[in-house]
């Protein structure tokens, strides 16, 4: 999906709902291959991190600048800030996460070097829209801790930085590689890979295919892969 400025392209990895103009959440990533301003989604957060590439500079009146670096941590602003967007060197990859400003969504970035338990209702009783912080907790142990908070549809969103890891809903696993994205949600009991066609029109070229994994079993297992040298890092949201 080229941008209207003609400064990049955006590869959809997953939405809801998957269909239509409007959405209610929307995980992408999109390659910034010029300086220049950002479109206008007034009506939703905007939740960015740095994938590949030298970094970039997000600028706006009024507002400190942000920056974005490799290991740097995902960045949170209003879609109807007007946005200046400049590069440090060469084109960037970044990952974009987007959600309706009337809904909750909370982040973390997650070091997976021993088995980690989420629940994606376990949102701290302070959580509100577009706050910051970590609501998704967990024992490196397996046992889950934290308080449900009893929403009916929460979403987990989870995407493999760097790495390799094991995801568990019940009794199915699905192995992640680095660019790979599971969706848990309460609605569906089989996993959902996307095509040959899908992925391509999907995924940039440097991507790994995406496993899209649906459960009605919201406590997730999260393990590192045996045999892979480099930590798996996760990026995980819980949209409310």
């Amino acid at each position: 999906m080229p941008w209207k400025n003609g400064g990049g392209i955006t590869h959809e990895v997953a939405r809801e709902p998957a269909q239509g103009e409007s959405f209610e959440w929307r995980l992408s990533l999109a390659r910034i291959d010029r300086s220049g301003p950002f479109s206008d989604f007034s009506g939703y957060l905007r939740i960015m991190l740095l994938l590949e590439g030298e970094g970039f500079t997000l600028r706006s009146p009024g507002e400190p600048d942000r920056v974005f670096r490799p290991q740097g941590e995902a960045q949170r602003f209003d879609g109807a800030m007007p946005v200046q967007c400049e590069l440090a060197g060469s084109s960037c990859t970044d990952l974009n996460l987007m959600v309706r400003d009337t809904r909750e969504v909370s982040t973390r970035t997650a070091r997976i070097e021993a088995p980690l338990a989420l629940r994606a209702r376990e949102l701290p009783d302070d959580a509100r829209r577009g706050s910051s912080g970590d609501p998704l907790r967990g024992r490196r142990d397996g046992a889950p801790v934290g308080t449900p908070c009893g929403a009916q549809h929460d979403t987990l969103i989870l995407f493999v930085l760097q790495g390799a890891c094991r995801v568990r809903d019940g009794a199915r696993e699905e192995e992640l590689a680095a660019w790979d994205t599971a969706i848990i949600e309460p609605v569906r009991a089989e996993p959902v890979r996307p095509d040959a066609a899908q992925r391509e029109a999907s995924q940039p070229d440097a991507a790994r295919p995406g496993v899209i994994h649906r459960g009605p079993d919201l406590r997730i297992l999260v393990s590192p892969a045996p045999d892979v040298p480099v930590p798996a890092m996760l990026f995980i949201a819980a949209v409310r």
